[in-house]
């Protein structure tokens, strides 16, 4: 039986909460806060697909809106911004609020 990938974020929500897990993944539920809409306005502009390419190699040096899916693992992501530093992509993604200090 196939079945669709699961999210990234969703599985991230398990440690958290497995009832938000439960309520995202499988019951389809999500409740907006006032945090996770400002999140979808920050994140609207950033997720215009898009690449910036160095010009004397036509390689992209940043790619915005990478989509990954893995059916082993059966999940799918969407990086904010990939950093392409020759065979690397470095991934950055925007966040709300500051580093926890250690």
């Amino acid at each position: 039986m196939d079945t669709d990938p699961l999210s990234a974020r969703h599985v991230a929500e398990y440690p958290y909460c497995p009832r938000v897990f439960y309520l995202m993944e499988v019951e389809d539920v999500f409740v907006p806060s006032v945090d996770t809409e400002k999140g979808k306005r920050v994140h609207r502009r950033v997720h215009k697909p898009g690449a910036d390419v160095d010009d004397e190699t036509d390689r992209p040096q940043a790619v915005r809106s990478l989509a990954l899916t893995s059916d082993r693992l059966g999940l799918t992501a969407t990086l904010d911004l990939a950093r392409i530093d020759g065979n690397v992509a470095i991934p950055i993604e925007y966040r709300k609020g500051r580093p926890r200090s250690l």
